[in-house]
């Protein structure tokens, strides 16, 4: 199957360059037509639908979910994204005066709101540990390292977003472990970028989306928590299952559309049919290299870290001349690519200069990373 084919999958524009399937995923068009399915369901028969079928069919989809990322389904429930993942856990912790929460220079800008937001009700403090970029060694370890002890918390990527690097996640576990240091671990890019064995990795929270790279409808996302944690764990707004099991306390709440869960069966027959997620991963991360190395050599750009820190997702450090690194300034270079080329591509002000950050998907061809070489090359003469 062609990329143009999989781009119709997929329901997007024809005429554009979508290299940014990173950021909020594509919904295949199949997915969606059960989406829209499963609310008639709720509208032809509300109350069967939330009171009988709803509690047995979220239960049903968490347990798909967690047998596609290495976890007991006990141990798994739904969030609407990442960042309720990760809200719900500062939230449930008896954080206060005096400790400190550890995390990195390339945390997601929400999730760092949400950790400074509890240090400002509670007087802890967030202790961010720089990490390089490009990252060109590991010494960045040992800093992480020092800043771990007698820390109350680690808040760790596994992906980092604007520089989409895939973190050693297990290394850094394995410090948490030695300070004795409780670690949530933030997967929002991981599920379906790569292959993960969450029970095995010895986190202590583990929070990710589903509406990225396994293309779900959007909201979808999971928390995963070790047993010893789940009996003070709340969900971010609490609801009738107070009290109860864990994961009835976050499924049970209220009124709400949750068809959004009920299609990941959907979703993952869409991968069955077009040869699974492991043969897609491979396709996506051999595109990837090739269009970053493209887009290197074409521009001369530096990639944000090796080619073990990589998957589906590269950032590169544009010229100076690409434009001014701020908040501002990427958005205008963004939407010049937009308005003159067609082409979708984040880029994002870190540490004093801009980054292009593209992704690789299966409707995707080098063809896309070409032409934004060109528009690149066209913007620095300009």
């Amino acid at each position: 199957m062609s990329p143009l084919e999989h781009k119709a999958l997929w329901g997007l524009r024809s005429d554009m360059h979508f290299l940014n399937h990173g950021s909020f995923g594509a919904t295949p068009l199949v997915v969606q037509e059960e989406q829209s399915r499963i609310r008639a369901r709720m509208e032809a028969q509300p109350i069967r639908y939330f009171v009988r079928h709803v509690p047995v069919e979220l239960t049903h989809c968490a347990g798909l979910v967690a047998e596609l990322v290495g976890a007991k389904a006990k141990n798994l429930s739904f969030v609407d994204n990442a960042t309720a993942g990760v809200n719900a856990v500062l939230r449930s912790l008896p954080v206060g005066e005096g400790d400190r929460m550890v995390t990195l220079s390339h945390v997601y800008p929400a999730v760092r709101n949400a950790m400074q937001a509890l240090a400002a009700q509670t007087g802890a403090s967030v202790v961010e540990v720089r990490l390089p970029c490009p990252v060109l060694d590991d010494d960045w370890l040992n800093a992480l390292d020092q800043a771990l002890l007698g820390a109350r918390l680690a808040v760790l990527d596994h992906v980092t977003s604007a520089t989409g690097l895939v973190l050693p996640i297990q290394a850094m576990i394995a410090l948490c472990r030695k300070h004795g240091v409780p670690v949530l671990v933030d997967g929002a890019h991981a599920p379906g970028l790569l292959p993960l064995q969450i029970e095995a990795l010895g986190a202590d929270w583990y929070t990710g989306n589903l509406h990225k790279w396994v293309c779900a409808p959007k909201g979808s996302a999971f928390l995963w928590a070790a047993p010893k944690h789940q009996a003070n764990l709340q969900p971010p707004v609490i609801g009738h299952a107070y009290g109860q099991n864990w994961q009835q306390a976050f499924h049970t709440l209220g009124t709400r559309d949750y068809s959004n869960w009920l299609s990941i069966p959907a979703v993952l027959d869409f991968w069955s049919g077009i040869g699974g997620l492991d043969q897609a991963r491979a396709h996506n991360n051999g595109l990837a290299l090739e269009a970053e190395i493209l887009l290197r050599e074409g521009l001369g750009a530096q990639v944000a870290g090796p080619v073990e820190m990589r998957a589906a997702m590269v950032a590169l450090l544009l010229p100076e001349s690409a434009g001014v690194a701020s908040k501002q300034g990427s958005l205008e270079l963004n939407d010049r690519l937009w308005q003159a080329h067609r082409i979708e591509v984040p880029i994002t002000p870190h540490e004093g200069r801009l980054w292009l950050r593209i992704s690789a998907q299966l409707y995707n061809d080098l063809a896309d990373y070409r032409a934004l070489l060109s528009a690149l090359q066209a913007i620095q003469v300009e």
